[in-house]
């Protein structure tokens, strides 16, 4: 029924029995997962990319822009997310249990809405809240071989605080030539005397040489890779106490923060994200490459 149709044709639509089941005759199959290729909602600016279309087996990855005024919000334009094997491990801490607080001018007092807490860049300053505070020049790559978006982030932050932040970040799917992997590349213009990036790991996590691993519970893993030339990793344990926090994520998440070593007023940073599975070592060399002339 056509959304025209008002309410009340709509309630009374819905009582028909006959009426539901014509409309649902073909319909395909409601036990099994709507999993597509690729879906982006151009309103609220977010991209959601599989691996393979239907399968939960392989990389999923999720990346917003959007603004710092919207319902419910949390300081995150530009944050992104990575599944292996449809478990979340590059996560979004979700929301903690609401409290009188939670609605009033502190809001983002609480360490879960803050942007220190999301998966997007710190060029020593957080984001703001407020509409005003919203990606600019956003664009998607919608196709067989790579998904991915690009937007500068730089209106996120206060103003005057750097020129400009161009993030893009793309599933990059097997072609032969390289594995399948999620690639985040960050350039900046006019930032002060720091620049980091946050990752918000669930899992166990494990530091090497320009490489982070976790692992699920089940034993999914992905791998981040980074030049350390480039940039010096440090990681934070956060323990959880909220119901709803410890629900999802356990009884503790990890962040991992990339301080750029000489950030000057330019310059640029690339991760690459890989799911390993033991069998994997070539991939795993040729992304390790890949990073050290990012």
């Amino acid at each position: 029924m056509a959304p025209r149709a008002g309410l009340g044709r709509a309630l009374a639509a819905l009582s028909d029995e006959d009426w539901c089941r014509d409309l649902t005759a073909d319909e395909p199959d409601a036990s099994a997962p709507w999993l597509a290729h690729e879906t982006w909602l151009p309103r609220l600016q977010i991209l959601v990319a599989r691996e393979t279309a239907g399968s939960t087996d392989d990389l999923t990855v999720a990346v917003k822009a959007g603004h710092n005024g919207e319902h419910h919000n949390h300081l995150d334009v530009g944050s992104y997310w990575v599944a292996a094997g449809g478990r979340p491990l590059v996560v979004d801490v979700g929301r903690p249990t609401y409290t009188a607080q939670t609605f009033g001018p502190d809001r983002y007092a609480a360490w879960p809405f803050r942007s220190g807490w999301h998966n997007v860049p710190e060029p020593g300053v957080a984001q703001q809240p407020g509409p005003e505070h919203r990606a600019r020049d956003v664009r998607v790559e919608l196709g067989r071989g790579v998904s991915g978006m690009t937007a500068d982030l730089g209106g996120a932050y206060p103003g005057g605080s750097l020129t400009g932040w161009d993030r893009a970040v793309r599933l990059v799917r097997a072609d032969g030539t390289t594995p399948p992997h999620v690639s985040v590349e960050d350039r900046w213009q006019g930032c002060g005397e720091s620049v980091a990036l946050h990752h918000v790991l669930a899992g166990l996590v494990e530091l090497g040489e320009g490489r982070a691993t976790v692992t699920a519970p089940d034993g999914s893993r992905l791998v981040m890779y980074w030049n350390p030339r480039d940039a010096a990793a440090s990681v934070v344990r956060k323990e959880l106490d909220d119901p709803l926090l410890t629900e999802s994520w356990g009884d503790h998440l990890t962040r991992i923060t990339l301080t750029v070593r000489c950030p000057g007023a330019q310059g640029r940073l690339t991760v690459r994200w890989l799911i390993v599975d033991g069998a994997d070592e070539a991939g795993k060399n040729e992304l390790s490459g890949l990073a050290q002339h990012s």
